[in-house]
């Protein structure tokens, strides 16, 4: 009788998550503050990075982006182009897989040229707050990054959010914080 009781409860309970049907964009632009902290560096490479996405077919979409982060004499660009595939799993759960080609231009190594795949989960927690998870593989000039994040979004309204966005990996932890715009 308690453990149905329990279930009903837990039932209950997510009803109100299941009902909020999100549909999440693909179609947006996004830019903002960018700091790159390597592992064992007292210092912060910081800038700002720009991104977009378009959905051009329903379940695909179109990435670029571009980050520009220096310190201390060194400067890092890097350019990211390519596409990936979105599928609903449930009413606010969508899981996306992205494939890139990726430019990195760094201070002294030059420019490097390489790959990139990234798969997530964008979850809708309430009306206005989504949080996704993501892992990404890299290899740019046979030197590979396995790394992992999460980002949060907060709706101003249909179009306009905030965001905020955490990532390591064994060489250096990101944090991202900005604004993005759904059209």
């Amino acid at each position: 009788m308690l453990k149905r009781s329990l279930f009903l409860l837990a039932i209950l309970c997510t009803a109100p998550l299941a009902a909020q049907a999100a549909d999440f964009d693909y179609n947006y632009v996004e830019g903002g503050y960018a700091s790159v902290s390597p592992s064992g560096s007292g210092s912060s490479l910081t800038g700002f990075e720009a991104d977009g996405s378009y959905e051009f077919m329903p379940s695909w979409h179109a990435i670029a982006g571009y980050q520009h982060v220096s310190c201390c004499g060194i400067k890092q660009n890097t350019l990211d182009v390519g596409a990936g595939w979105n599928n609903s799993l449930a009413d606010s759960v969508d899981l996306y897989i992205d494939g890139q080609f990726l430019s990195v231009d760094s201070t002294g190594p030059g420019t490097h040229t390489g790959w990139a795949a990234e798969g997530g989960l964008r979850a809708m927690l309430a009306e206005k707050f989504e949080l996704d998870g993501f892992v990404n593989h890299s290899d740019v000039n046979s030197n590979t990054e396995n790394t992992l994040g999460v980002r949060g979004l907060f709706a101003i309204d249909k179009y306009w959010h905030l965001f905020a966005s955490y990532s390591n990996n064994s060489d250096y932890d990101t944090f991202l914080i900005g604004v993005r715009y759904n059209f």
